[in-house]
């Protein structure tokens, strides 16, 4: 739902991970990296607050999220659809794609690692974005092709905060603030 609300398309399910878009035609490169930046954020507050405490009562510890974006230009990337008569897929055929999956696996527990590309689009900025470590701050490498391609970790938590739309109790945790001037837990 979160996904969904804030224009990503689930393209696929895969056990218990996600594979979404967010962008379009007719949306800008910027918006897109936002929304999904914004929707792997709040998920992943989430997971690590409120989806915690419901694991934690079953005695369930071990809960964590790790989560991979990235961003192909249309240049880059080659859409498809894969099935039979009325039973198809959709999905991307680039680097980007298989780069998005490759950075989670080096995102820290409730992390999100993020593509060169994801802080170029969204606007660098210091406190949200850092190198995830010397050895591994390139997630791809093409001698060939004169490619050094960063990955960044992501402060997903501070990026929340900076939302006009979130609040904060006085607690520490966050809500959101509906147009409406209602108040919902995040």
């Amino acid at each position: 739902h979160t996904i969904v609300s804030l224009g990503g398309h689930v393209q696929r399910l895969q056990g218990d991970g996600v594979f979404a878009y967010f962008g379009g035609k007719n949306i800008p490169h910027k918006q897109a990296v936002e929304m999904a930046l914004l929707a792997t954020s709040m998920f992943t507050y989430f997971m690590q607050t409120d989806l915690k405490k419901v694991f934690a009562e079953d005695g369930i510890e071990n809960i964590k999220t790790k989560i991979g974006i990235d961003f192909g230009y249309d240049e880059e990337v080659l859409w498809a659809t894969f099935g039979m008569k009325n039973i198809i897929e959709l999905t991307t055929l680039s680097l980007h794609t298989s780069l998005a999956h490759k950075m989670l696996q080096y995102a820290e527990r409730n992390g999100i690692n993020v593509g060169k590309n994801i802080s170029e689009v969204y606007g660098y900025k210091e406190e949200l974005f850092s190198i995830v470590s010397e050895k591994d701050r390139y997630i791809y490498v093409s001698k060939n092709r004169g490619i050094n391609y960063n990955q960044y970790r992501f402060n997903w938590l501070r990026f929340l905060k900076s939302r006009p739309n979130i609040g904060q109790h006085e607690d520490g945790s966050l809500y959101i603030i509906h147009k409406w001037y209602t108040i919902m837990p995040l």
